[in-house]
């Protein structure tokens, strides 16, 4: 019986982007499961920026606790809010439940107990607009405890990577060495 497989991937090449709009919509994905406690601050944060062109899809894995109605009041305040559910199925499919229903020309991903500097969006929107050929970007995070205080940085003091990674992730099954969690990456749509 002849193999229905695809071949095995052997090379990674870069794909030219489009230049994005002057003023692009950000689309930031949050995946929620119980953070009743933390999700209302990590709405505010992205609330506070100063870029302000920007939609919240919030995915709801199926929460238990009080996590929805208080999502859904945000949503009722602000049309740029969108909140979906699902029934529990990791983080992951909420992340992309949240991908198959954004429009923006970036997307970012914040977890839901996670904040935004209020200058993230205005950073990172300004880094893919000075790098057009760019379609991925990471930055440190700040660590802080659950009273916000401030425990670190990660990664502390490796270097992060830049430039074309491709043929190193062939190497490594995917991994990025020394990549910040899921608050911390950017990527554009295309």
């Amino acid at each position: 019986m002849p193999s229905t497989s695809s071949p095995p991937l052997v090379a990674l090449e870069p794909r030219a982007l489009g230049l994005l709009p002057p003023n692009p919509l950000v689309s930031i994905l949050v995946g929620n499961y119980n953070y009743e406690n933390y999700i209302g601050q990590t709405i505010e944060s992205v609330i506070n920026q100063g870029y302000q062109n920007w939609e919240l899809v919030i995915c709801d894995d199926g929460s238990t606790d009080g996590s929805v109605p208080l999502i859904q009041n945000y949503a009722c305040r602000d049309q740029r809010i969108r909140l979906l559910r699902k029934p529990n199925g990791g983080h992951t499919s909420a992340l992309n439940a949240a991908f198959s229903n954004c429009r923006g020309d970036i997307v970012c991903l914040l977890d839901s107990d996670d904040l935004y500097l209020p200058t993230k969006l205005a950073r990172l929107t300004a880094a893919f607009a000075a790098s057009p050929e760019t379609g991925f970007m990471i930055h440190r995070v700040v660590r802080v405890n659950e009273q916000r205080q401030k425990q670190g940085v990660w990664p502390l003091s490796d270097s992060l990577p830049d430039g074309w990674v491709g043929p190193d992730l062939l190497g490594t099954g995917g991994i990025l060495p020394f990549a910040p969690p899921t608050s911390g990456i950017g990527l554009r749509r295309e």
